[in-house]
């Protein structure tokens, strides 16, 4: 794994300050070095310091880009089991409907059969009446007929 670009940027950055001397550098006229120049060892010394602590830097970033992996991944795979679950609704929803529509049609044609139930009963009240004012005119014929019977029957005797 290499240093990510922003990362390269940053550690040529210290370097190159660890690197320049400090503006209390400077080189005394005829090309020497001022007495107070700091030590070659010295500044590596920095240099190895300041990469531990870029190194420690990225280490926990590279912590924190896991720790946000892996909640992504938490999240995508929620995402998915609602997915999952509101397809599942949906058929759900889609069975329903269909009941619903073939409880209409069922509801619809119990209320046509009760229709042409009451019609029918009408239609039984009706010949009920023909049936009774029929039984009554036989009844009253039986009757008047057993009444000229007796009366017959009584006459031939006496």
């Amino acid at each position: 794994m290499g240093v990510p670009p922003r990362g390269r940027h940053i550690v040529t950055a210290v370097l190159m300050a660890a690197v320049v001397a400090p503006p209390s550098v400077v080189l005394a006229q005829g090309g020497a070095r001022s007495p107070r120049a700091p030590d070659v060892g010295q500044r590596l010394a920095q240099v190895e310091e300041v990469q531990r602590a870029i190194d420690q830097e990225i280490g926990l970033l590279r912590a924190q880009l896991q720790g946000l992996e892996t909640r992504l991944n938490d999240i995508q795979t929620q995402m998915k089991e609602a997915e999952e679950g509101r397809s599942e609704d949906r058929e759900q929803l889609k069975a329903m409907r269909e009941e619903v529509r073939g409880l209409y049609v069922e509801s619809s044609s119990t209320k046509e059969l009760i229709g042409n139930l009451g019609e029918q009963i009408d239609g039984l009240g009706t010949a009920l009446e023909r049936f009774r004012l029929g039984a009554g005119v036989l009844l009253a014929a039986l009757v008047v007929l057993q009444g000229i019977g007796i009366v017959l029957m009584f006459r031939a005797r006496g």
